[in-house]
């Protein structure tokens, strides 16, 4: 059954290519000229000598739609290949450059776009007088815009994401970024455009030919040729039925074929069903019969350069109605490619279902066809991803977006969605909900953008919720409002939840049930108390004594030369109430580690793009090493708090390390590791250099992170949530390899909300509360005073109080 809708663009592209093939092959398959006429063989009905007949004149029809099909398809190609490119360096210019200069392009594509395509073409077919140059050129005048445009827009949509300034931070260079990175991302949109351009420039040539603007007689076109058979459409309809036929089938076979390619490239690699998957005869687990959710015998297969490799064996899991099952285990267990094979969001083209039973609400999803599958996936369960930058559209409005999913899977109208999107914000608690409603996420804090995440997954009222890592990259005070929400909703709605997680003291505190991941499988489950209370598994084990093992602080060092100076820094941006950062001082020695904590919004993200050079200040100054920090110089490199932003999807790991070692090399950095030295220094397996970011977990994605910007060569690293997206095991192991860094030279300044971590990297710690330094000092002393510890070794304040932790983590 599955086969049927891979048939039609297969069979599009076969008679695409068929029909272009002939066009080409046409003196072999008919070798008859097609202008010479004869009298004395006109309209004659197709033979062995002339196998579809001839026209009026005498001349071989065979011949002339082949001759004709070869001028129409040189001239679409002719335009392509002049408007693409034209289109393509003017979209990336205004894109990359902005300013005059995309005010200026912006403005002669508006003007093109306004006056339909086909009028510019007779418009400049008149003027130019016609003939295949002329037509040529008035094609590509009108249809450059269409992808300037699209480009443009592409580009102004990653120009400041984490990618391009990651690159930028290593030294790449414009033209490496726009030809290496950038273009290959649009690449996808731009095909189907081509796609949708060549259907609609195949019919202009010929209505161009037709209106007597195009390729002139005797010179066969599809379009003249219709002109020419019209008088004798009711003795002789054959002479006009065969060009209209060739010609509705060619647009047709383009039509279709963009189609599917804009299918592709608007999902990419999610929503893939699998091959025919083996059914486990077995029975669900025990208890788990009647539950929301019951899985048995998962597995899960992806691809990659040595063959398939199964990633996900043979997993049961079972979760009821108003319950919380937590999925735990190391980075790279398994946990995440768990949760996408449930909610259909395996990587396609390189995963699979190959087995095992998934029941959601009584219904089995392994084996549902396709279409049927969508829906019960759509309206049962629902997903809180890691990725928040990812998850929401930055360019549309937090209400519509909320509202989408009230709409889709409820059947609402749009003033009842709208209703339902502005009572989920308030529920979810979210302050000034009609500002909300009317912002875009990147107008809203990284806790605020989470909680719309669990409002826009509870507008569907579906019966499960899965959770991946939904507090990795929040502080204290704003993760728990978030988990109070999920326990809100499996209270007040009875909303089962799969959490995705780490972190075991989130897991104890709100979990009922958890299952430990490892290689795969599941080698531990059961009550969450008795698992993780008295764990059976070494793996358990393992990662329990790595919750509870102190971090060690950090590793001594003598206090090198200042490195880093910042002076009364002050940051504004145009649409905020108040500065993003205020009056902020302090200096960092070489070698040396500067915590930087405070409450979601506070200016930490602010401060690290300035000490790398990403934003210059409003006011103050910022030296590093004695020189205003540049980004590109590759002397600051930042770790950003989502790695899954920050690396280029289409690039392997092994490529991404690659590229940051020749650019450090072009800067004259002499002392460099090779990339499995790189991989092996953050703790990943050498055969993970063939793997491209979104075939890894979180914390693999961060570890990748880290060995890039350790691969610059930097004396300065500034680390946004470094940690947050790792087990206990890694976890250790990434803060021992931070503290390497350090004694090695390298200054760190972390930013984040965990202080254990904080406290185990930096040796002075800075608190921000609204932009504004309220604490800065000796590590432990400041989290002495944030926990209202007295500490006998910290300078007196003036008889101020330090804020406490609950009023810097609300």
């Amino acid at each position: 059954m599955r086969a049927a809708p891979r048939a039609v663009p297969l069979a599009a592209a076969a008679l695409l290519a068929l029909v272009v093939l002939a066009t080409l092959l046409g003196p072999l398959l008919s070798p008859w000229s097609p202008t010479a006429t004869d009298l004395t063989a006109v309209r004659q009905r197709p033979s062995a000598e002339h196998w579809l007949g001839t026209d009026h004149l005498g001349r071989d029809e065979l011949t002339r739609l082949l001759v004709a099909g070869r001028t129409s398809l040189g001239i679409v190609l002719l335009t392509v290949a002049i408007a693409l490119p034209l289109g393509l360096a003017l979209g990336l210019l205004a894109g990359w450059r902005g300013g005059w200069v995309d005010s200026l392009v912006l403005r002669a594509s508006d003007v093109v776009v306004a006056v339909p395509a086909l009028l510019v073409g007779v418009v400049l077919a008149g003027v130019l007088g016609g003939g295949v140059a002329g037509l040529v050129l008035a094609l590509a005048g009108g249809g450059w815009a269409a992808y300037t445009r699209l480009v443009r827009m592409e580009v102004l949509m990653r120009r400041h994401g984490a990618v391009v300034q990651g690159l930028t931070l290593l030294g790449a260079r414009p033209a490496r970024v726009l030809g290496g990175h950038l273009l290959p991302a649009v690449a996808g949109p731009v095909l189907v455009l081509v796609g949708t351009d060549v259907a609609g420039l195949v019919l202009a040539v010929s209505t161009l030919s037709f209106l007597g603007l195009g390729v002139r007689p005797p010179a066969p076109e599809w379009g003249t040729m219709i002109v020419e058979a019209r008088p004798y459409l009711a003795s002789d309809p054959r002479l006009f039925l065969l060009p209209v036929l060739v010609l509705a089938l060619v647009v047709l076979a383009v039509l279709v074929l963009v189609r599917h390619a804009q299918a592709w490239t608007t999902h990419g690699r999610s929503a893939v069903r699998a091959p025919a998957p083996r059914r486990s005869p077995s029975a669900p687990p025990a208890g788990a019969a009647d539950g929301v959710l019951v899985v048995r015998g998962l597995t899960v297969e992806l691809a990659g350069p040595a063959g398939r490799r199964r990633v996900v064996d043979g997993v049961d899991l079972g979760v009821g109605r108003g319950e919380v099952l937590a999925l735990v285990g190391a980075s790279g267990s398994g946990k995440t490619l768990t949760a996408a094979a449930l909610l259909g969001l395996l990587p396609e083209g390189a995963g699979a279902v190959a087995g095992g039973s998934v029941r959601l609400a009584g219904r089995e999803l392994v084996g549902t066809p396709e279409r049927e599958l969508r829906r019960v996936r759509g309206g049962q369960v629902a997903l809180v991803p890691q990725d928040v930058g990812a998850a929401l559209d930055p360019l549309r409005r937090i209400g519509p977006q909320v509202a989408a999913a009230a709409r889709l899977h409820r059947g609402l109208d749009r003033a009842a969605a709208a209703a339902v999107a502005r009572e989920l914000l308030v529920w979810a608690g979210l302050p000034d909900v009609d500002r909300v409603l009317r912002a875009r996420p990147a107008e809203l804090s990284g806790g605020m953008r989470q909680r719309v995440l669990v409002a826009a997954a509870l507008a569907g009222e579906p019966a499960l919720l899965v959770a991946d890592e939904p507090t990795s990259a929040l502080d204290a005070g704003t993760a728990g409002q978030v988990l109070a929400l999920l326990a809100r909703a499996r209270a007040e709605r009875g909303t089962a939840v799969l959490l995705v997680s780490h972190d075991l003291g989130l897991v104890a505190a709100h979990a009922d049930t958890v299952a430990v991941l490892d290689a795969g499988r599941v080698v531990e489950s059961g009550p969450v108390r008795e698992v993780l209370d008295a764990p059976a598994h070494p793996v358990t084990r393992a990662l329990v004594a790595a919750g509870h093992t102190p971090v060690a602080g950090p590793t001594a060092a003598s206090p090198g030369e200042p490195l880093l100076r910042v002076a009364d820094v002050g940051v504004r941006y145009p649409a905020a109430r108040g500065p993003a950062l205020a009056g902020v001082s302090f200096t960092v020695p070489r070698g040396g580690g500067l915590g930087v904590v405070g409450e979601s919004g506070s200016g930490k993200t602010t401060l690290a793009r300035v000490l790398t050079g990403l934003h210059r200040p409003a006011t103050g100054s910022v030296g590093l090493a004695g020189t205003r920090p540049v980004a590109g110089d590759g002397r600051a490199q930042l770790v950003f708090q989502d790695p899954a932003t920050a690396l280029d999807p289409r690039q392997q790991v092994g490529s991404a390390l690659c590229e940051a070692l020749r650019l450090a090399a072009r800067r004259g950095v002499t002392a460099r590791p090779d990339v499995p030295a790189l991989l092996a220094r953050v703790g990943l397996a050498p055969d993970l250099a063939d793997r491209r970011p979104w075939q890894l977990s979180g914390g693999q994605q961060q570890r990748v992170a880290i060995a890039r910007a350790l691969a610059a060569g930097p004396d300065l690293l500034v680390l946004d949530e470094p940690v947050s997206a790792l087990d206990a095991v890694v976890r250790a192991g990434v803060l021992d390899l931070l503290r390497s860094v350090r004694a090695d030279g390298v200054a760190l300044v972390v930013v984040s909300h965990d202080l254990a971590a904080v406290a185990a990297l930096t040796d002075e710690l800075l608190v921000l509360h609204r932009g504004a330094v309220v604490d800065h000092g000796p590590t432990p002393a400041v989290l002495a005073a944030l926990a209202h510890t007295p500490d006998p070794a910290r300078p007196d304040r003036g008889g101020a109080a330090p804020p406490t932790l609950e009023e810097i983590h609300p």
